[in-house]
């Protein structure tokens, strides 16, 4: 029988003498040699990319790499095996690791300057609708998930972007065009398997390791583990009516009133998501507008009547109006136009808060003309995120994700490609989120992270935090794996006081349960 060569080895050989031509320097920085690398990838069955190579510089960035960090070492895992062969080389070697999903961390926490674990390969889609469930790999994203979905008609609240992975999008809570009729992401999730730090997994359910269960859903990535895979509750929905809308500066603040007034919390129907943009649309003669994009999950017609109270403020453009599948309803109502970037070169801070208190026409008058006086240079976006309905449902300490009784999530990016417009362009954010402090809760939502905040634990977790640290010691006890600069516990190494504030009382503390199979040969 003929044997023809695997094209997965035979590319590791070429690239393993491809790292005769690396510096010395490289090997020296990972405390070991170009064999034991070798060796190394050699042991997976994905691939470890190496500072100095052709395609490191696109697998090190980052999103709008404002952070710069050089990981000494990225690795694409392919399977399961390849994240325990990753751990166990971390912890031999004292390599600081961070798992990556769709890498859309803004505060650039996808990435470090230890060992990158990417996960985007770890992407698989199973749909079993006679339990009506999806269970889907870390590393998918939702323009996989919705493709696969769409030949069932059913649906999973998912991001706006189709290049989100669902591994941080999920652990930080997520938020979707259909969260008030589902709630967060998080809310449908029924299990998930994660790999600890000594390379044994975990099954979590609510019956199963459940304080591990209610503290991944919210408690954001690299707390705990590495998340295999996670199988969601998913719903019957096929097509929906997409609608976007466009009001003048002056229309706005009477709109955005009215939607605080008829389309939040406990009011408005929950079969109607959507988000609201400010920015300036250089399709519609660059001043600032105020844009919405949303999905109704029912006839066009009903859609329209629900939005007629604000259809009957000023002269709103209509810029989508179309009823298709949930797939193709996205890219009917793109955000592309909503602001004019050139994707790939520029670089992003960015900031969130919670409002639940309502804001007068006139406040909002005053949240336009601050955003009109934006520094030249930079490229801005306010946007704002309804809550309510199945959000709201659930209590604060369902799961880890705290942010239940809020209004609205308002978010400000600022965007530069100059930096020398960076200092400029952090300060006026700064200035916005002074702005609007008096109308906030003073939490954030955890999936919008910025690396200036203070105080994260109890911004983003609030009052779960205490058992959020109780989690983290029974999962990831001193010292640490898996860590992060906003994480539960910062540092690997953390004082001692983390560990000796003591767990809620209703905290059990149960032995962990681990997979039959999940037993490690450290000698491999």
């Amino acid at each position: 029988m003929l044997y023809r060569p695997s094209p997965t080895w035979t590319a590791k050989k070429q690239q393993t003498a491809a790292w005769s031509r690396l510096p010395d320097r490289v090997f020296d920085d990972l405390g070991t040699d170009r064999q034991a690398i070798a060796e190394f990838n050699r042991s997976l069955l994905g691939n470890v990319i190496l500072p100095g190579e052709g395609v490191y510089p696109e697998a090190a960035r980052t999103t709008f790499q404002t952070v710069a960090k050089e990981p000494k070492i990225i690795v694409y895992c392919n399977v399961e095996a390849d994240v325990r062969m990753c751990l166990q080389w971390a912890r031999r070697h004292g390599w600081w690791v961070v798992p990556r999903s769709g890498g859309h961390s803004t505060a650039g926490y996808s990435v470090n300057d230890g060992m990158v674990i990417d996960l985007s390969r770890m992407n698989s889609v199973y749909v079993d609708p006679s339990t009506m469930t999806a269970t889907i790999g870390a590393g998918a994203r939702f323009e996989t998930i919705n493709a696969v979905l769409n030949s069932y008609k059913l649906h999973l609240p998912g991001g706006v972007c189709p290049d989100v992975g669902i591994a941080g999008y999920m652990q930080g809570g997520g938020y979707s065009y259909t969260s008030r009729q589902y709630g967060m992401s998080c809310d449908s999730v029924v299990g998930f398997r994660m790999m600890l730090k000594d390379g044994r997994t975990v099954k979590a359910t609510a019956d199963q390791n459940a304080d591990l269960f209610w503290a991944v859903r919210g408690g954001t990535g690299n707390n705990f583990g590495i998340l295999i895979d996670v199988t969601y509750r998913v719903y019957p929905v096929w097509k929906v009516w997409a609608f976007g809308l466009a009001w003048s500066r002056q229309a706005a603040p009477r709109v955005l009133t009215k939607i605080q007034s008829r389309y939040i919390r406990t009011s408005g129907p929950s079969k109607l998501g959507f988000m609201g943009f400010i920015s300036n649309r250089v399709d519609m003669g660059d001043d600032a507008m105020l844009s919405i994009r949303g999905i109704y999950l029912g006839s066009a017609e009903d859609g329209r009547a629900e939005l007629g109270p604000l259809m009957d403020i000023g002269d709103p453009v209509v810029d989508a109006d179309t009823v298709q599948p949930y797939l193709f309803a996205l890219n009917a109502i793109d955000v592309a136009d909503v602001i004019d970037l050139e994707w790939g070169k520029v670089r992003e801070d960015k900031q969130a808060c919670f409002i639940d208190k309502p804001l007068r026409e006139a406040d909002w008058e005053r949240v336009f003309d601050y955003f009109a006086a934006a520094p030249p240079g930079t490229v801005n976006m306010a946007c704002f995120e309804p809550l309510g309905g199945a959000i709201a449902e659930k209590a604060p300490d369902a799961c880890a994700y705290v942010h239940r009784d809020a209004d609205i999530d308002f978010y400000v990016d600022t965007f530069w490609t100059d930096d020398a417009d960076a200092a400029e362009a952090m300060s006026w954010l700064d200035g916005f989120m002074d702005l609007m402090a008096p109308f906030s809760n003073g939490r954030v939502y955890q999936n919008y992270p910025r690396r200036s905040l203070t105080d994260t634990n109890r911004r983003y977790f609030g009052d779960n935090y205490d058992r959020l640290l109780a989690v983290k010691n029974k999962y990831d006890p001193l010292p640490r794996m898996f860590h992060f600069e906003q994480g539960i516990c910062t540092g690997a190494n953390d004082p001692g006081t983390f560990l000796n504030t003591p767990p809620p009382a209703d905290f059990t503390g149960e032995p962990i349960v681990y997979e039959p199979h999940s037993d490690v040969d450290e000698s491999a």
